[in-house]
């Protein structure tokens, strides 16, 4: 349901539909097919409108600030660029012009011909996912995050995220600093400015009064006629409602409204003239991966000092509020989307992913596989890691894994390992948190009683004996090696990680513990 600024005007129903529209370059003439996702079907319009904010949720940069108000106008000045999604360097500049006071860019309707053309680039001016909602409530959260209770802009100083002493276990933070230190005290503009004493509690309220600035603008408009047009979205609709659901399944109009009302239609594909002209979009994440009912957190853990036996110096934790985590040791900050690939396949899609402002995390392909898999990516506020529950997930995680490694006598270089099983064990383990009210929570994760087994058979560093194939007769094949681990997406659920005796990880599933 839309409806305009006018609340004595009726609500009517508009179709959310995908289109595309082409540009074509003043300079060379070269075409470029702009894609429109999610955008409202008004058939009475003859022009597009666009909105700014959910291009730029989308990556897209708008210089709306027309050239002659521009001090030193550049080539982007006023203009439209969009990042060429097959090369991170180049990007595409669509220059705007002026009507009256707004700007615009002239564009025409591609043929099906030109729009199943490979060499024309196909650029998303919006996106496809996930579902845009301008009346989220986490817009003005994250804009006001940025702002101190004086309303002075909180510097976005931040680390590159806790680092790790694997010798000690001991957390170290960088130093961080403010680059912009807001006034304190009454304004000197104030007639109390001499007056005004905070040390003393009888004038307490005299100073709260004069660091108090009210301004007053009075408006005045000319009795002339405009023509305003705004519109306000309701609530989204599923493509299939519930008449046509009823019809389908052969349900009643009861059962069909209540299934309707508490079912999703993520990959649901609709078209506006039905022709099988051009391809539908291959892209299934958001129905292909399991969907987590609770919110994440992610960050990114360092360890330079001493890099693991893999050559890993970082790892990627996401984490929830109630001790649920995951574990993905990495080489660079940049193979966070790979992570996260790990995440969608292993264990889900949650609805939300919380970040801090890590380039890695907010741009690029990380932010790609999370609108493809209808994932809202939402960042913390600058400089407050407490806003981050991964932020506390790690340091649990490192005071288990260091414990690990010290009683068991490991070497450091193995932290990797148990960092990734200390996340399955805390994942694993009736913490004291009232959330989970005496539940796990990999049980509150998955909805399912969690078992133990690949996890508990075990300790870590643990003598372990299996049979090693690699062993030429007639030198016995039962060999010793040391546990570090379940072994993920290899074999049977039961695959643990076992190294051997020249430093070698093996992953057998029939082993035993060794007694004395």
């Amino acid at each position: 349901m839309v409806s305009g600024f006018d609340p004595s005007q009726p609500a009517r129903k508009a179709k959310v539909v995908d289109a595309a529209i082409k540009y074509t370059r003043r300079d060379t003439g070269d075409h470029l097919i702009l894609l429109v996702n999610q955008a409202i079907l008004v058939p009475e319009v003859d022009h597009c409108l666009l909105c700014p904010m959910q291009c730029r949720m989308n990556g897209v940069a708008i210089h709306e600030v027309p050239r002659f108000l521009t001090q030193d106008p550049t080539t982007s000045t006023h203009s439209i660029v969009i990042a060429d999604p097959t090369d991170d360097v180049h990007s595409y500049t669509i220059p705007l012009r002026l009507e009256g006071v707004v700007s615009y860019f002239e564009y025409t309707l591609p043929t099906s011909a030109e729009y199943e053309d490979e060499d024309i680039p196909k650029l998303e001016l919006t996106a496809a996912s996930p579902a845009w909602n301008p009346s989220d409530d986490d817009y003005a959260l994250q804009e006001e995050s940025h702002l101190d209770y004086r309303g002075h802009l909180i510097a976005a100083a931040r680390t590159d995220g806790p680092c790790w002493d694997a010798g000690t276990g001991l957390q170290m933070l960088a130093d961080a600093t403010c680059t912009e230190e807001p006034t304190r005290g009454p304004s000197r503009a104030s007639p109390q400015w001499l007056t005004a004493d905070e040390s003393d509690d009888d004038r307490l309220g005299v100073a709260l009064g004069a660091t108090v600035q009210v301004s007053l603008a009075r408006t005045c408009l000319a009795t002339e006629a405009y023509d305003v047009c705004g519109i306000h979205t309701g609530k989204r609709s599923g493509a299939v409602d519930r008449v046509t659901l009823a019809n389908r399944w052969q349900i009643s109009l009861e059962k069909a409204r209540n299934t309707v009302e508490r079912t999703t239609q993520r990959g649901v594909r609709t078209v506006l003239h039905p022709t099988l002209s051009r391809r539908f979009r291959t892209n299934d994440r958001m129905l292909r991966y399991r969907r987590m009912p609770c919110d994440l957190y992610g960050d990114t853990m360092f360890c330079p000092k001493i890099p693991s036996v893999r050559g890993y110096t970082m790892a990627q934790i996401f984490a929830t509020d109630f001790g649920w985590s995951r574990c993905y040791p990495m080489k660079r900050k940049g193979e966070a989307h790979e992570a996260l690939s790990l995440l969608f396949a292993r264990e889900g899609v949650p609805p939300k992913l919380i970040i801090d402002g890590a380039k890695e995390m907010k741009l690029g392909e990380f932010a790609r596989k999370c609108k493809e898999a209808s994932c809202y990516l939402r960042s913390t506020e600058p400089y407050s890691p407490w806003s981050n529950s991964a932020e506390r997930e790690i340091r649990e995680l490192k005071k288990g894994a260091a414990r690990k490694l010290a009683r068991s006598g490991a070497p450091k270089r193995l932290w990797c390992f148990a960092l990734e099983y200390e996340s399955y064990v805390r994942s694993h383990t009736a913490l004291d948190i009232f959330k989970l009210d005496g539940r796990v929570p990999e049980m509150v994760v998955s909805g399912e009683t969690a078992d133990i087994s690949p996890f508990c058979e075990f300790g870590f560093w643990d003598w372990v004996k299996f049979r090693d194939s690699g062993v030429a007769f007639p030198t016995d094949s039962l060999v010793l090696g040391k546990y570090l681990g379940p072994s993920i997406d290899v074999g049977p659920a039961m695959t643990q990680r076992v190294m051997k005796a020249n430093g070698k990880v093996e992953d057998p599933s029939t082993l035993h513990l060794l007694t004395p």
